[in-house]
């Protein structure tokens, strides 16, 4: 599971997220990185896959469409 939670007071912006990785026995993994970045004036958060979480991350896109296409081409597993 992963919690990630945006806020706004209609003049600043702000989104957080945890930094596990959970089963249904609880925490198993911890990130060194977060699930959640910013990209120009964009803020990103993602679960899932922490590899597929960090090409996100290293790709510097904050365009849905070319990261969707980057993690496509990229050919990265969810693994």
């Amino acid at each position: 599971m992963t919690v990630i939670v945006g806020f706004t007071d209609g003049k600043t912006f702000s989104i957080g997220g945890d930094a596990g990785a959970y089963d249904e026995g609880g925490l198993y993994q911890l990130s060194a990185e977060p699930k959640v970045w910013k990209v120009g004036d964009s803020l990103i958060g993602g679960s899932g896959s922490f590899r597929v979480i960090e090409v996100a991350r290293k790709s510097g896109l904050s365009d849905p469409y070319a990261l969707r296409n980057h993690l496509h081409e990229a050919n990265v597993s969810g693994e």
